[in-house]
């Protein structure tokens, strides 16, 4: 569905060796085509502007929920406040000295999600001006007190085993799949008959297509493969 994280997409792609699927809402309304290739190509470019949603792998900022983000790096939820919220998290690791890393976090810091392990100095820091997710790597320990002073801040604490770099790159995937997907994508009808469809399926650059019906239903997806039987 259009609010799952790219994460299931890929592991769906890799499952049935396919690299193109449709996208659906909750009750089964055809959205768009998601292409394996359109999203390697963003995650592995640099942003074109600013309003990018999904940007390439070495850039800071990841469109994303909470929960999606907690489900993509298998986190421990600690704490959450508005975890259904999309929004632009800009992602930082703390590798710095105490002083200089809160230069960086005191700039918008509702808008930061700090990767940190087991530095209780950072921990509190970050809890304390208030950023918007604190993700715990390793399986680190935090403190009931920071805990409770995160609760009255309002800043959501996610705890996975991943390492920080490996954090990093997951939450990438974790962007939901509508912001990588083809709305404008080919569709047949189902009521389309194959004689009077079928060159233009064999002569278009896309190998699948959504097959829909009259209330914009999902009802399958048609190949060029199925031309041939």
């Amino acid at each position: 569905t259009k609010d799952q994280p790219l994460l299931d997409a890929i592991n769906l792609f890799q499952k049935y060796h396919k690299h193109r699927i449709p996208v659906v809402d909750e009750y089964s309304n055809y959205f768009g085509m998601l292409s394996l290739f359109d999203i390697t190509s963003k995650l592995f470019s640099a942003a074109n502007n600013e309003s990018d949603t999904l940007v390439g792998m070495l850039d800071r900022k990841v469109t994303t929920s909470i929960k999606l983000a907690a489900k993509t790096l298998e986190a421990e939820i600690i704490n959450e406040y508005r975890e259904l919220e999309q929004e632009d998290l800009y992602v930082y690791v703390a590798a710095q000295n105490l002083l200089t890393f809160r230069k960086h976090i005191l700039q918008e810091p509702e808008h930061l999600a700090i990767v940190v392990g087991d530095r209780d100095d950072i921990q509190y820091m970050a809890i304390e001006v208030g950023i918007r997710l604190l993700i715990i790597t390793n399986n680190a320990r935090i403190s009931e007190e920071l805990i409770t002073m995160a609760k009255s801040k309002n800043v959501s604490i996610l705890r996975t085993s991943l390492d920080s770099a490996s954090s990093v790159r997951m939450l990438k995937f974790s962007v939901p799949v509508e912001y990588a997907m083809q709305s404008e994508s080919k569709s047949f009808s189902i009521d389309d008959k194959l004689i009077s469809i079928r060159h233009e399926i064999l002569t278009a650059r896309d190998d699948v297509f959504p097959v829909i019906d009259s209330n914009n239903k999902l009802i399958g997806t048609i190949t060029k493969s199925d031309m041939d039987e």
